[in-house]
């Protein structure tokens, strides 16, 4: 008997563990999402809202945020296709991949840095890489 219910003690905590885990990226890619949705309305003020406090230091405001995004990740602001892959959790951040196609096909790995704030998670910084269009 002592067996059957530390067996239930571990099931239930193992349950507990994987619904935070689905929680956590349920609620990673919504805040993606909405980001990426203000980006094709051109809503900056909404897309900056999504950002840490220390991106939102570094830009001042939507206007020098907007100007960052349409200069630097023209593949993320005017994307076409969005599918998300896998998602890493270290100490200080998770990081979300996606793969983004713009565009003029271009494919794109987008690693979002996603910070858990006081306000939920808040993006806080990307990395892009380019995947090269091989021709065979």
């Amino acid at each position: 008997m002592k067996h059957l219910a530390l067996a239930i003690v571990f099931v239930l905590l193992g349950h507990n563990v994987v619904a935070r885990a689905l929680d956590v990226k349920n609620d990673i890619r919504m805040v993606i999402n909405q980001q990426l949705e203000a980006f094709l309305n051109d809503d900056f003020e909404k897309a900056f809202s999504f950002a840490t406090s220390n991106i939102q230091r570094i830009f001042r405001n939507p206007e020098g945020f907007e100007t960052m995004v349409r200069r630097g990740y023209p593949m993320i602001h005017r994307h076409k296709n969005v599918e998300f892959l896998e998602l890493r959790e270290a100490a200080d951040h998770s990081y979300q991949m996606l793969l983004i196609e713009d565009q003029q096909q271009g494919k794109h790995v987008i690693i979002y840095l996603m910070k858990q704030t006081d306000q939920g998670w808040r993006v806080d910084g990307v990395r892009v890489r380019t995947i090269p269009d091989v021709k065979t």
